[in-house]
């Protein structure tokens, strides 16, 4: 349901911070072999459903995914921009 339609009756937000999805957005930092819940820094619900997140490198490629078991339903991009600090 990640990025649903406005209308959708499921485009809700969960009831506790981070407000997550019904579809987590996860992590890896070695290469795929571990995935990690992402937590945003800031727990508030975003309208625009723009969240930053800390991350700390392990000298591999960062690698990111929406933890999707119905590929059927989805709608919309995920756009990830990475900043250095």
């Amino acid at each position: 349901v990640f990025a649903a339609p406005g209308s959708a009756s499921y485009c809700t937000r969960g009831d506790n911070p981070p407000y997550s999805s019904q579809s987590p957005f996860q992590i890896s930092t070695d290469g795929g072999t571990n995935w990690l819940d992402a937590a945003p820094l800031s727990a508030a619900f975003s309208v625009e459903h723009l969240y930053e997140y800390k991350v700390q490198g392990q000298g591999m490629p960062l690698e990111f995914r929406v933890k999707d078991h119905t590929g059927n339903d989805n709608y919309g991009r995920l756009r990830i921009m990475i900043r250095m600090p």
